[in-house]
């Protein structure tokens, strides 16, 4: 019944994750202040969403408070955080990876129907997104895959 609500959760946890990765600037600078302000402000969003709309949506507005909290609370470290430490992120690339995996997401769950057939186009679409990121960011090379160990 719930399972609708496992990608916004996994969504709101990339968030966390990334405003994690983020809030090194402030324990950098010396500036902790505003990490406590910033977590604040994301349980602030959090109670209220709860509070209004847990009456009527159930735990589905759970989901999405955290969704909202979190991705908040990245925005405000990555702004606040460029004016006190800027650090050059490739925020488009990062965005083009979030996006594309988005669109995998939906469509392999709305698009494609529930068979063997489909599931392997996912995979395979999964696969080459994975390869097509790896190489990208020159992480992952076949051909150095494929001769690793010749040398010995």
């Amino acid at each position: 019944e719930g399972l609708f609500i496992v990608p916004i959760v996994l969504m709101s946890y990339l968030f966390y994750g990334i405003f994690l990765n983020l809030s090194i600037w402030y324990k950098l600078t010396k500036r902790t202040m505003f990490g406590a302000l910033i977590t604040l402000i994301g349980a602030v969003i959090t109670i209220l969403i709860n509070v209004i709309y847990i009456p009527v949506y159930s735990y589905t507005a759970s989901a999405v408070a955290h969704f909202i909290a979190y991705f908040v609370m990245m925005v405000v470290t990555f702004v606040v955080g460029q004016k006190y430490f800027a650090i050059d992120y490739k925020v488009k690339r990062t965005m083009e990876y979030i996006l594309i995996s988005i669109a995998i997401f939906a469509l392999g769950y709305y698009v494609l129907d529930k068979s063997v057939w489909s599931d392997l186009a996912k995979a395979v679409l999964i696969i080459g997104f994975a390869y097509y990121g790896l190489r990208r960011e020159k992480l992952f090379s076949l051909k150095s895959y494929i001769y690793a160990g010749k040398d010995s």
